[in-house]
């Protein structure tokens, strides 16, 4: 596109700073013990630590998207950042709600990580318009898909296989994809949430027996089909744009959003 090539490192720079505060941030509100199948810096360095380091990230990807000295830059990745904040409070905020919906949840992901996904993928800001539209399409339908694929592995049968502490997301109350679409098709599994539901989640000891009640479902798999779904909407957006290496190469990436394991 003609972008001076530091100012292409330094947005991506300053998307893997945001990426990976979210990631530590997450770790100590969600409780979680393990990261890409490792201990998560939370449980090496304590939440103090690990809180301020991510705010020391946050603050670093806004000062070198400043450094562009591009405005557009800065402002969208402001209000992409504003963006994914609504999108934790607000999931934080349902955390608990047994009588959660698909369409709330939907909300929830596109704007906790369809955001960044999609600033990613437009803060180029020099496409013509009919470009800037496919990839904006683009962005949002891979941020979705790879959150539902985040909460997919949620529901794993173990940490190892996920890479990540497993039944989290029951245990704090947050209905994802897997279990909403479950639901629907069982609905015991609706009861079984309102039973054990309280005002802290669901227990660690009731948690693994929905999952299981989830996976007879189908609800799993349901969820797989609709991230492939999003995936598709994905590809067919790029078809809009000239064929090239990097046009494949966002097609692949974004079949891989699907189908990583960790």
């Amino acid at each position: 596109t003609g972008a001076p090539v530091g100012v292409g490192v330094a947005v991506g720079c300053a998307a893997e700073l945001i990426h990976s505060a979210t990631l530590f941030h997450d770790d100590v509100v969600d409780d979680g013990r393990v990261r890409r199948g490792r201990p998560a810096a939370r449980m090496v360095f304590g939440n103090g630590i690990v809180v301020l380091v991510g705010d020391f990230c946050l603050a670093r990807a806004l000062q070198i998207a400043a450094g562009t000295g591009h405005l557009p830059v800065i402002q969208s990745l402001a209000a992409t950042v504003t963006e994914m904040a609504e999108g934790e409070v607000a999931q934080l905020e349902r955390a608990g709600n047994v009588e959660a919906t698909i369409d709330g949840y939907l909300d929830v992901i596109d704007r906790k990580t369809g955001s960044l996904i999609a600033w990613c993928a437009c803060v180029g800001n020099v496409l013509a318009p009919p470009g800037l539209a496919a990839m904006t399409t683009y962005g949002r339908a891979v941020g979705r898909a790879f959150q539902i694929a985040d909460d997919i592995l949620d529901c794993a049968v173990d940490e190892h296989t996920a890479g990540k502490s497993v039944g989290q997301d029951l245990i704090e109350g947050k209905l994802t994809l897997p279990v909403l679409l479950a639901a629907e098709r069982d609905p015991r599994i609706r009861q079984a949430v309102r039973t054990h539901m309280t005002d802290m989640g669901v227990s660690a000891e009731a948690a693994p027996k929905i999952l299981r009640l989830v996976h007879n479902a189908g609800g799993v798999e349901a969820a797989r089909e609709q991230a492939r779904d999003l995936v598709k909407q994905a590809c067919h957006a790029l078809e809009t744009l000239p064929q090239s290496p990097y046009r494949s190469a966002l097609a692949a990436l974004a079949k891989l959003t699907v189908e990583r394991v960790v």
